[in-house]
């Protein structure tokens, strides 16, 4: 899938948005000024695509909109307009079934309760991610015996052997956890009896996603048990292994720029599925200029596989690294702002 043209109009300080993204290759950066909207542009997609998909229960959303987008030889049509919603199938207006985005992936950098707020309200196909899940993301990447992962996890992650991963549990949280059948009896197998910490090495990591049936379910269980507030029951994952000439590492010793490339490799490859739109907020934060390519060319290749990434970023590197009609840039306008395509400002690096 790949929204090839957006437009709307009356979100937030975002009036009669019309852009085209027909010659992007399924990656479209949004690049602005503090302030100028750029965050409000990524709610705006997601209250378009939550009403494209049935939702209308969104307080925020545009007063109209029109978008286009191909999945494979189909182009798809998506309007709203004076209240009235309709979904076409060019050349084929009578289709019974017209083709929906399967999933909308968000992933955001800092403080996003809003946005959080509105993925969990749009819908099961909504997943809203941040940062605290890095470490459900590790797991997959050493649990995966996929040689392209495996290639990453030397290369990246410096991996060689000796793979120790250690979950520190609260049981009082677990015993009174109110998870589903499937998830307590995936987590019953695993769990100990007594005591407080499970530890695991790569054949187990390997059987525990066998039990789960996929990476994107062993994610799913992770995450959901992960301690988040006053949610679940997994204090704590660590995971220690040795690197070349027998060094020991330890997960919390990656830099925050690894742990960003390892998080979205495992994003990507295991967790967005084909003919999804993945929103991602400032990605490149924390990731040294030298590897932002890496992070480019990573969405440029699930973008063959219909996963198209919109995000949002002030970084000369990867701006520059964009050609121009998958730039959106977002200038203010007294108190309006303009969104336009393929116009490069370096007031937008700022």
């Amino acid at each position: 899938m790949k929204i090839s043209s957006l437009a709307f109009s009356g979100y937030r300080n975002l009036h009669d948005v019309s852009l085209d993204f027909g010659q992007s290759n399924g990656v479209v950066a949004v690049a602005g000024r503090n302030g100028s909207g750029k965050s409000n542009f990524l709610e705006a997609v997601v209250s378009v695509l939550a009403r494209i998909k049935g939702n209308s229960q969104l307080s925020a959303v545009p007063d109209a909109y029109d978008m286009c987008a191909t999945f494979e030889s189909l182009v798809c049509k998506y309007c709203l307009k004076d209240g009235n919603v309709s979904n076409l199938v060019e050349g084929n207006p009578g289709a019974s079934v017209v083709p929906l985005p399967k999933q909308v992936v968000a992933v955001y950098s800092g403080n996003a309760s809003r946005l959080r707020e509105m993925m969990q309200r749009a819908g099961r196909d909504f997943l809203y991610l941040d940062y605290h899940v890095v470490q459900a993301a590790l797991l997959l990447l050493f649990a995966s015996q996929r040689k392209n992962v495996e290639d990453f996890v030397r290369e990246s992650l410096h991996y060689q052997s000796g793979l120790r991963v250690r979950f520190r549990l609260s049981m009082k949280r677990y015993r009174s956890s109110r998870v589903d059948v499937v998830a307590q009896s995936f987590w019953q197998t695993f769990v100990p009896q007594n005591g407080n910490v499970l530890t695991m090495t790569t054949e187990d990591l390997r059987k525990m996603l066998d039990a789960a049936g996929s990476e994107r379910d062993l994610f799913e269980f992770v995450r959901n048990a992960l301690c988040n507030g006053n949610d679940g029951f997994i204090r704590q994952i660590t995971i220690e292994y040795k690197a070349e000439f027998g060094q020991k590492i330890e997960s919390r010793q990656l830099s925050e720029g690894e742990l960003k490339l390892a998080f979205f490799w495992a994003l990507y490859e295991f967790v967005a599925e084909d003919d999804s739109v993945v929103l991602l907020d400032e990605p490149d934060t924390h990731v040294h200029e030298s590897r932002k390519v890496e992070l480019l060319e990573l969405f440029r290749i699930y973008a063959k596989f219909g996963r198209q990434t919109i995000f949002t970023t002030h970084s000369p590197g990867l701006i520059n690294g964009i050609d121009g009609g998958s730039l959106v840039s977002l200038l203010p306008d007294d108190k309006r702002t303009r969104a336009i395509v393929g116009v490069q400002d370096e007031q937008l690096m700022r």
